[in-house]
């Protein structure tokens, strides 16, 4: 035990970056750089790679010990200051990129994430405004890594407008679908607005999102794509100090081409594929996703968890043939044994209704971990962990879950360790 946390503290100092991720500042200019990254084995039982364990028809799982894969994500922004400008304080220039592979497979990626240009800030205020590839609001749930906002592509907008006490946004986003057999391209476009730092109660605070979207040919007008649209709204309530911790309260509802409720950038490049005739237009027009999902979080001396209840409802049968309710349950407790070592376990249930298969069935995964961290804290990082996991399935679900090493059986068993850190 204590050559294992030997060896966690060197590596740990090893890869603690300096000045945090500050690389410089001086005179107002600035280059910091962040990152995330994940890396480890795993193996299940009587299969040589680990299996992950998902519900079909569910839009996230429950990541302790139920992860297959290695990733790493790093991002930079440069910020130029400009001494003297009455109107702008500062120019700058930020990028992203990530890497990823499923175990016992290569790396890759590379590929540009974000690529943009920051003003900022304007006429003496907070407001900032970009243009280029940009993630300009993600908001997930940390134990699921299931984003419930995603406003993510290419354009421009305007953030933190100050309008009295709260702060707006815009963005106009476009994400590419398909490439109609090179006789043009069909794009999905979102007019994404925000309203953050609506005060509710004592240490609780709202923030609305509204999206408007359109998917038609704005390219050539020769793929005989027909012009459809959608809309969505989301509602955040967050509270402080709620017995101990903190807790998240939101409801979500999209219609139309906006129905993933702000879970998607944008419709999967089929979509376009199918809005070849007015009918399916209007299929796609009806189809719609609610949304409701609380998290909790509480982080102590002795213990600390985050938790989570989800209720969502997505009918486009029409269209896709999709009409299934989904309800989810989980929570990550961890128990600080020492200022380093910790137990953390994960246990999260997935329950699922198809109306239209007229089916049903559920998802339980369970995964028990010792970890090593610098310091006590839900979030401190990073964490090696050494886990194991057991998934129990319906008999529905069979040949659905744990492809491709489980598929005759309702139940698994995996192992492995892993190292997740961030800066």
């Amino acid at each position: 035990m204590r050559l294992l946390g030997a060896l966690c503290i060197g590596l740990a100092m090893a890869w603690q970056p300096t000045s945090a991720a500050t690389l410089f500042s001086r005179d107002g200019h600035e280059i910091i750089v962040d990152g995330y990254m994940r890396a480890g084995v795993g193996a299940s039982l009587n299969a040589p790679v680990q299996s992950c364990f998902w519900a079909p028809g569910a839009a996230w799982k429950y990541r302790l010990g139920n992860e297959c894969d290695n990733y790493l994500s790093i991002s930079g922004f440069g910020k130029l200051a400009l001494w003297d400008n009455p109107f702008l304080d500062y120019v700058g220039y930020g990028y992203k990129t990530a890497f990823s592979g499923a175990y016992g497979e290569s790396i890759e990626g590379g590929h540009p994430i974000m690529n943009y240009v920051e003003f900022g800030d304007i006429a003496g205020t907070s407001a900032k405004a970009w243009i280029g590839r940009r993630e300009i609001l993600l908001q997930d749930i940390y134990i699921t890594d299931y984003y419930y906002m995603n406003v993510q592509g290419d354009g421009f907008g305007v953030y933190d407008v100050p309008l009295g006490s709260v702060q707006f946004s815009y963005s106009y986003l476009r994400e590419e679908l398909y490439d109609a057999d090179n006789t043009g391209t069909v794009y999905q476009h979102n007019h994404d607005f925000g309203i953050t730092g609506i005060e509710t109660n004592p240490g609780g605070t709202l923030a609305l999102d509204v999206r408007l979207s359109r998917i038609f040919d704005d390219d050539t007008g020769t793929t005989g794509i027909h012009d459809t649209r959608g809309w969505a709204v989301a509602l955040r309530h967050s509270q402080e100090n709620l017995w101990g911790g903190s807790n998240d309260l939101i409801v979500q509802y999209g219609r139309g081409v906006a129905r993933s409720a702000f879970a998607y950038a944008r419709e999967p490049y089929w979509v376009g594929e199918k809005l070849l005739s007015p009918q399916s237009s209007d299929d796609l027009e009806d189809a719609r996703t609610a949304r409701l999902l609380n998290s909790y979080f509480y982080d102590g001396d002795r213990w600390a968890m985050m938790g989570l209840v989800l209720f969502e409802y997505k009918k486009s049968r029409d269209f896709d043939a999709v009409d299934q309710a989904w309800f989810s349950v989980g929570a990550r407790p961890t128990w600080f044994l020492g200022d380093h070592w910790r137990l953390t376990g994960e246990l999260g249930l997935d329950y699922i209704v198809d109306w239209n298969d007229q089916s049903e069935g559920y998802l339980l995964k369970q995964t028990l971990a010792l970890e090593w961290a610098p310091e006590r804290g839900f979030f401190s990082r990073p964490t090696f962990r050494a886990y194991v996991t057991r998934a129990d399935w319906s008999q529905t679900f069979q040949g659905q879950v744990g492809w491709p090493h489980h598929i005759d059986t309702t139940q698994a068993w995996g192992a492995g360790l892993q190292v997740e850190y961030w800066w």
